[in-house]
């Protein structure tokens, strides 16, 4: 029963409430103006992420204590942000507004650290790294779904959305890799709309899925047990698969294959990190969210 609704709640809901969203909004002829059509990918996955983890978690209140919970404030934040963006604008407003949701995010799920009074590092650097990291992932994973020819890389933003999951999930927080896989299933129910909308544009969800795997990776690494190396690696990837994106725009197929290469080998190594015993043998205190402990206790105040 627990396989039934972990497969309906986290992987078919959100692909067919993003599925649908393209579907009835997209873009139909080539080159449509409407701002509708080019937000509705943003609009379907952050709706879709959001019923997915209240589908699974359900209702935690306005603001939880527990910073997991917080994750759809991190998509509706991206997806109203998104209002102010257009196919089109300048890359300076874009990273604009990017950072706006970066900060948002890095507010929403480092606040507990700044109430735990954590010292080493600043935490004014932690915020700053988290920002700059985010908004790296989100220039990154909307590099990847280009407004023209966007299903080579709408394919591999599902490879890079999965695998990050995967990494999550492995650097001991399954809850946090599922509500990852739930939005990698966002992106996979894009994808399939494409097949439909063959005009559509999934350009405007490139800054929700990079919020939440920003996000995803930071809960990951500051509350539960992601290595350094395993954070740096899954960032890495993410940047080459973009980078193949950009530097091979006119031969798509071309990028996918070099991203798949590069991001993938990258992501690779990540996971045998993540999977290798740490070097210290001595057994580590059990995590208590009474004591600063960092395992797992995903910030509760």
């Amino acid at each position: 029963m627990l396989l039934v609704q972990a497969l309906g709640f986290g992987l078919i809901l959100p692909a067919l409430v993003a599925f649908a969203f393209v579907l009835a909004l997209g873009a139909r002829e080539p080159g449509e103006p409407r701002f509708l059509a080019w937000l509705a990918p943003a609009l379907g996955l952050g709706l879709a992420y959001v019923a997915a983890h209240l589908a699974i978690h359900g209702p935690r209140g306005i603001l939880p204590a527990d910073t997991m919970q917080r994750l759809p404030l991190v998509a509706g934040a991206a997806v109203l942000l998104s209002l102010a963006d257009r196919a089109g604008a300048k890359l300076a407003w874009r990273l604009l507004v990017d950072a706006a949701v970066a900060g948002i995010a890095a507010g929403l799920l480092l606040s507990p650290l700044t109430a735990r009074g954590d010292k080493a590092p600043p935490l004014a650097l932690v915020f700053g790294v988290f920002v700059l990291g985010a908004v790296l992932v989100m220039r990154a994973s909307t590099a990847l779904v280009p407004s023209e020819r966007p299903l080579a890389g709408a394919v591999a933003l599902g490879v890079l959305s999965g695998a990050l999951s995967g990494l999550a999930a492995l650097s001991g927080t399954a809850l946090v890799g599922q509500l990852g896989g739930a939005a990698a299933a966002g992106v996979g129910g894009l994808t399939l709309a494409l097949f439909v909308r063959k005009r559509a544009s999934l350009e405007s969800a490139g800054r929700v899925v990079g919020a939440l795997f920003a996000s995803v990776l930071g809960l990951a690494y500051f509350y539960a047990e992601m290595r350094p190396e395993v954070l740096a690696l899954g960032v890495a990837a993410a940047l080459a698969f973009g980078g193949a994106a950009v530097a091979l725009r006119k031969r798509p197929a071309l990028g996918l294959g070099l991203g798949l290469l590069i991001g993938g080998g990258l992501l690779g190594v990540a996971g045998y990190r993540a999977l290798r015993p740490a070097a210290s043998t001595a057994a580590p205190a059990p995590a208590s969210s009474s004591e600063n402990a960092t395992d797992n206790d995903y910030g509760y105040q």
